[in-house]
């Protein structure tokens, strides 16, 4: 194979329902020049399996114990052949063009410390475009004060330098709870300029058992340490992320956490209006508040089958009518 452009890293943990999807979206890319590493975590389901019945010589499948995604991305960047990393997670896909897209960012902007593009994301049944930055394509000036009101980077929707990994270092392995990615994307854009195009390229489907799980792990607060004096959309960023973290936490988690939260990032501005409700949460019974969540739950579940009913039912009505009409 010739040497390849890019090297795109999926780590593979119990995702055999979905990871024939991620690899058929990166093996009918329309640009050619890329291998791609799945790096099996472990898995004790058939994903491993699926994978070896691939015969595109481009794929190349790299066992490990279980050590969680992080350690698995890091072990591909590091069997990574190519210049370019381009990271998917398992149960999320590309468009056809994401590499082409990708590759033409790279030649007209180089030395950025990553590239992306605008996600698709996809829950129960429907699709929502995010990113809404009015940045069309280029370098952005400041992403941290973009990023207050703008979401433009996702784990499968960036390719990263091999030598900013090498730089910046690899995943925080110490990570366990779903911020790994965050942690990195801070690092990245505190030390060069990043690169977006709004392009929708990728597909992020919404796995709520699988933040339920991660919500079950006991992890301290990552992004403290990562304040900076005299920073201030960089700092503004860091609390948004820690809020949301926290009424993850007051729901489902540690309400101990949770208020520690609301105490370490009383500084912010820009989310006052986040924090209010989080210490509100933070007074209401977890108990309480979780069997709250839960009926809202049910009640938009509820909510969205009855429209989907009413559609169906109106949809006949008019076929019905067209048919009539024509005779």
């Amino acid at each position: 194979m010739e040497h390849p452009f890019f090297s795109v890293v999926i780590p593979l943990y119990q995702k055999e329902k979905f990871i024939s999807r991620a690899i058929d979206s990166v093996v009918f890319q329309t640009y050619r020049y890329f291998e791609l590493l799945v790096v099996d975590d472990g898995s004790t389901d058939n994903g491993p399996k699926i994978v070896s019945h691939y015969k595109d010589k481009r794929i190349r499948l790299i066992h490990q114990e279980n050590q969680g995604v992080s350690a698995a991305r890091n072990r591909g960047i590091l069997e990574a052949k190519s210049d370019y990393i381009a990271l998917l997670d398992a149960d999320d896909r590309w468009e056809p063009d994401f590499l082409l897209e990708m590759k033409n960012l790279i030649d007209s902007y180089p030395d950025c410390g990553w590239y992306s593009s605008k996600r698709i994301n996809y829950y129960k049944h429907k699709k929502k475009e995010l990113s809404y930055s009015n940045i069309s394509k280029g370098v952005v000036d400041d992403f941290f004060k973009i990023a207050v009101d703008n979401d433009i980077v996702h784990s499968s929707s960036i390719v990263v330098p091999k030598q900013v990994f090498q730089k910046i270092g690899g995943f925080d392995t110490n990570v366990k709870t779903g911020e790994e990615d965050f942690v990195m994307w801070t690092k990245i854009a505190a030390n060069y300029k990043v690169c977006y195009t709004d392009r929708p390229l990728t597909w992020y489907f919404f796995d709520e058992l699988n933040l339920e799980n991660r919500l079950k792990v006991r992890d301290p607060d990552h992004f403290y340490d990562m304040l900076e004096e005299g920073n201030y959309y960089k700092n503004e960023f860091i609390a948004d992320l820690a809020i949301h973290r926290g009424f993850l936490e007051t729901i489902y988690g540690s309400r101990e956490m949770a208020k520690q939260t609301a105490q370490r990032y009383n500084f912010t501005q820009i989310h006052k209006s986040k924090l209010r409700k989080l210490r509100l949460y933070n007074a209401v019974p977890q108990k309480l508040l979780f069997i709250f969540y839960r009926i809202l739950k049910e009640l938009v579940l509820t909510k969205r089958f009855l429209v989907k009913l009413l559609k169906k039912r109106n949809q006949k009505k008019a076929s019905k009518k067209s048919i009539y009409n024509r005779r």
